[in-house]
């Protein structure tokens, strides 16, 4: 008897990606062992996405293809894609990115093996421009993985809370659970990634597969490339406080001080970019936005050095930091012969 193959729906949003489309599209439907269907929504392009498209639809059954007549926003593109899903699994796919042979397959298995597992994430190769992508050897239909549970996952994001934990062309959801959580707030335009990570995680578990499953290009049309520094750290302090709303269990006021202290670590790799930048105006933000989520980031070695950067001058702290840096080598190396600590 034939197994049954799972089903996925696969969402392309494309805002003026046309010249992506294509290879998005193809990487989606070579997909095998799996049953594919996939929407293509044209957020109202100036280029010819709407061509390319079309002509791909004719082409291929399982594609729909959708055009706005004015431009909605990334939001309101997910969300609308969301709603037309109803396959077991669900990926939101940018047009201008695309999946690996065999990232579906595997993604789905994971999900069918693990009923409390809501999220599934890889590894993603970075591609530049319109060159091709690092060389990545074949990946195998099955992978190594670990399935954290949703307030493990929760934990490890907020200690890192300045970055988007999860490379977003590898997150397929279970579309039950994405339904149940509902869309993307239209509030976190520049963090609705990972305040739907968080949301997901509230509850399920969360599974994290030890392969490359897609690629991301990185250019100039980027959406996150006009959204950086202290309004983009402010994004994802408004992400952790909506998803983290109303749970007041340990775990999560131990969470609340983690995001906020990581979100002012984050300030201060931001004021040290604009002291390279010689940015009196973006420095001043970023320190007060550190001790805005984090007053006792003030007693740390991170906000020492920044000051002290600020101080001296980059050329200054630079030369005495690569002449201490043997010593302190040295230091360390002595200190894990003499009591075991392996130097950092």
């Amino acid at each position: 008897m034939k197994k049954k193959m799972e089903r996925i729906d696969v969402i392309v949003p494309c805002y003026n990606y046309a010249r992506f489309l294509g290879s998005c599209v193809e990487s989606v439907l070579s997909q095998s062992q799996v049953d594919v269907r996939l929407l293509i929504i044209d957020d109202c392009s100036s280029d010819d996405t709407a061509s390319v498209a079309s002509t791909l639809a004719s082409q291929d059954k399982r594609i729909q293809f959708r055009r706005h007549r004015t431009n909605v926003g990334n939001i309101d593109t997910y969300n609308e894609g969301i709603d037309w899903a109803t396959a077991d699994y669900l990926l939101i796919l940018s047009a201008d990115d695309y999946l690996l042979p065999g990232s579906l397959l595997r993604a789905a298995s994971v999900l069918a093996a693990h009923p409390e597992v809501v999220l599934t994430c890889g590894h993603a190769a970075v591609a530049y421009e319109d060159k091709v992508s690092p060389s990545i050897p074949p990946q195998g239909d099955m992978a190594n993985y670990r399935v954290m549970t949703g307030q493990d996952f929760i934990m490890a994001v907020c200690a890192n809370s300045s970055h988007n934990p999860i490379w977003t062309p590898t997150a397929v959801v279970r579309t039950a659970a994405q339904q149940r959580v509902g869309g993307y707030s239209k509030t976190l335009p520049h963090a609705g990634d990972l305040h739907m990570w968080l949301r997901l995680a509230r509850i399920g578990s969360v599974a994290i597969l030890d392969c490359y499953q897609a690629v991301y290009r990185r250019h100039g049309s980027n959406m996150h490339n006009s959204y950086a520094g202290v309004p983009n750290l402010r994004q994802h302090l408004l992400a952790f406080e909506s998803a983290l709303a109303g749970d007041s269990s340990v775990t999560n006021t131990q969470a609340a001080m983690q995001y906020k202290r990581g979100l002012a670590m984050g300030a201060i790799r931001s004021a040290n970019h604009a002291l390279n930048e010689k940015d009196p105006k973006g420095f001043d933000e970023s320190v007060s936005f550190a001790l805005e989520v984090c007053p006792s980031i003030r007693h740390t070695m991170a906000w020492r050095a920044m000051q002290l950067r600020k101080l001296l001058g980059f050329r200054i702290v630079n030369a005495l930091r690569k002449a201490v840096r043997p010593v302190l080598g040295i230091v360390r190396s002595k200190l894990s012969r003499g009591i075991g600590v392996t130097p950092r």
